[in-house]
């Protein structure tokens, strides 16, 4: 289920897994396939960008931290959380927008990003701070070493998952 930041169900999310990773390597939409992610629509209750997977679950670890670590999609999310980093939410996607900072100003003004290591999660983070400094929020960057993206690290080694998040560095020195 996607619940917005008052707890309310307004869409639901999966995905599609594939019997063979090659299966998800050459799936493709626009050859009939299925998309990897499927969605609800974007209603007025939904919108992919106004809301955070597993804010609402996590808020008090985020509100106790006193930092949220923002990965990109549910199955990154969810290998953090179960790895013992419970303060995560995820953007769906590698588009940080206004209306996500805006929630997470609510409960921390601190950001660890964790996007993928791919250039598109490299990229989003340069256009995340942007978003993030003009409403005052601090931005570290979780370097992510061993995998391609923080499901597979924190699925492989939790403990070197909760390293790589605390080490995190201040996006400038990044």
């Amino acid at each position: 289920p996607l619940k917005d930041h008052k707890g309310v169900v307004v869409g639901f999310s999966g995905r599609e897994l594939p019997q063979k990773e090659k299966d998800l390597a050459t799936s493709d939409v626009s050859q009939g396939h299925t998309a990897k992610y499927i969605n609800s629509p974007e209603t007025m209750l939904y919108s992919k960008s106004k809301m955070l997977y597993g804010l609402w679950e996590n808020r008090e670890y985020i509100r106790k931290a006193g930092s949220i670590v923002l990965v990109e999609g549910e199955l990154d999310m969810i290998p953090s959380w179960q790895a013992g980093v419970k303060s995560v939410a995820a953007i769906k996607g590698s588009a940080f927008t206004v209306e996500q900072a805006q929630l997470i100003n609510r409960y921390t003004t601190a950001i660890s990003m964790s996007l993928d290591a791919d250039s598109a999660g490299q990229e989003a983070i340069k256009r995340a701070v942007i978003v993030a400094e003009n409403i005052d929020l601090s931005i570290r960057v979780v370097q992510i070493l061993g995998g391609k993206d923080p499901g597979d690290v924190a699925t492989e080694s939790p403990k070197a998952w909760r390293e790589m998040v605390d080490k995190a560095v201040l996006y400038w020195d990044f």
